[in-house]
């Protein structure tokens, strides 16, 4: 409204467009809060769903944890297989000293 004077009386004609303008504004501005609404109760519910599905740092430590468990393991594994393979050749060249200490005995006349 056009400010002529603090106890000028104010035309209906101007009072009803300034009151028709102020009313357009209240109808953009209630769309514009409706839409920030929508947009806050939307990142609400896709910040819930990223909670349910991400990994904490417990859960990480716990995988952590089995994967360390488990190259123990196979390093433990590793180890054993070593050691068997050098105890199978060790018993194979045993073996084959028997062997050739049985059949000289074999060979050798009985008394």
């Amino acid at each position: 409204m056009k400010s002529i004077g603090s106890d000028s009386p104010v035309k209906r004609s101007e009072f009803l467009k300034e009151t028709r303008s102020l009313r357009q504004g209240i109808n953009t501005l209630d769309r514009k809060v409706n839409n920030i609404a929508l947009a806050v109760t939307s990142i609400d519910e896709r910040l819930g769903k990223v909670e349910e599905t991400m990994m904490t740092k417990q859960d990480g430590q716990t995988i952590i944890d089995h994967v360390d468990a488990v190259m123990h393991r196979i390093e433990t594994y590793d180890r054993k297989a070593v050691v068997h393979d050098e105890r199978f050749n060790a018993g194979e060249a045993v073996l084959k000293d028997h062997e050739k200490r049985i059949t000289r005995l074999e060979a050798t006349p009985s008394k």
